[in-house]
């Protein structure tokens, strides 16, 4: 069985997270900006990833409009060929798209700020050189509970998993993550392509059943499924756990004894993009410290971005949620890319799952 490519830098990233060891953003010249090409950028990116307001703020400093589609099924889109000019998506996805001819190459020549971009984030085994992707976001999953509906905090995914009485769990539409939460769960990595490995990790969702589960449906979010009477948990990122608090939820963001999910997204150009200057211009602008700073904000997200330490109150660089602690990334996997063949059956897991839900979400 072919095995993914080996873990990046994880040890270096988390230093570099937790004790802020982010290189010097040298200074160099600025690029002259290429004529604005016709027409909106057609950007694709997942739910709340890109407010709104921040691309408006975008295009009053250049002119250039901005079309926005949320969709949990960036990948999907692209390799139907939509015309897309930029999309955000997850590490996971990456190699295949390159290797299927889908992305087309950045020219870095365009993209000063890319210097503001840690070491620890840039030339890694899936895209050497960084010549498909620019990363842009990234955190951890963990567990959100909602207090007062569990009896007591589950420690661990073996434990959540466990058949028995108990409220519902809550399963977004990343089966990377859902599936890494059982591997975990078994005592295996979280990228795992063992077909025994994966087999019981959907033999302890089975075990659960529809009574326990519930996957959420497109456009819905983790907030408002929580908020449903006999909802107990979130399998959840920092900005749901923000999101649930914001609805008026008493929840609590919880990283399991075997670790939380580590994931990366980046910014691309798919190939068959019409705007791919106008494409470059708006990836130079999220790569400003200050509009950095105002997405990290908004979004209960870390950004990859040495001028956030400085750029953003000591609060929101105390919320453990967005930046975990170094033990807790020691702890934790990273989601790496899978092998052709282990696409293939992580996916079919995921039908199952979803089968077995009576085709919730589907």
């Amino acid at each position: 069985m072919p095995q993914p490519p080996p873990p990046p830098r994880l040890v270096v990233f988390g230093l570099s997270l937790a004790l802020g060891l982010w290189p010097a953003a040298c200074q160099g010249p600025s690029p002259t900006p290429e004529p604005i090409e016709a027409g909106p950028i057609a950007l694709v990116a997942p739910p709340g990833a890109l407010p709104e307001a921040l691309l408006d703020g975008f295009t009053r400093a250049t002119g250039i409009s901005v079309a926005l589609r949320e969709s949990v099924e960036v990948e999907a889109l692209l390799r139907a060929g939509e015309p897309i000019d930029l999309a955000l998506l997850p590490t996971e996805a990456l190699p295949g798209l390159i290797e299927d001819g889908l992305l087309a190459p950045i020219d870095h020549s365009r993209l000063p700020g890319f210097r503001r971009v840690p070491y620890s984030f840039r030339d890694l085994a899936y895209d050497p050189g960084n010549r498909y992707s620019v990363p842009l976001r990234y955190g951890i999953s963990g567990l959100i509970l909602r207090l007062g509906a569990v009896e007591a905090f589950p420690r661990s995914w073996a434990e959540l998993l466990s058949p028995g009485p108990g409220g519902r769990l809550i399963l977004p539409r990343r089966p990377r993550e859902v599936i890494g939460a059982a591997l975990l769960a078994g005592g295996h990595d979280a990228n795992a392509e063992d077909p025994a490995a994966l087999a019981a990790a959907l033999e302890r969702w089975r075990a659960l059943g529809p009574r326990r589960l519930q996957v959420l449906s497109p456009g819905e979010s983790g907030a408002e499924a929580l908020a449903r009477p006999g909802a107990a948990g979130l399998i959840g990122r920092a900005a749901d756990l923000s999101a649930a608090r914001a609805a008026g939820l008493d929840v609590s963001f919880v990283v399991p004894v075997e670790g939380g999910l580590l994931w990366i997204e980046h910014l691309v150009l798919p190939e068959a993009g019409t705007r791919p200057a106008s494409a470059l211009r708006l990836v130079e602008h999220l790569l400003r410290p200050d509009v950095a700073a105002e997405l990290a904000r908004s979004g209960s997200v870390a950004l990859a971005n040495t001028a956030l330490p400085d750029a953003l109150a000591p609060d929101l660089l105390a919320d453990r949620a967005v930046w975990p602690e170094l033990r807790v990334l020691r702890r934790s996997g990273m989601l790496l890319p899978l092998s052709p063949a282990g696409r293939a059956l992580h996916a079919s897991i995921w039908e199952q799952l979803l089968a077995l839900l009576g085709g919730a979400g589907s």
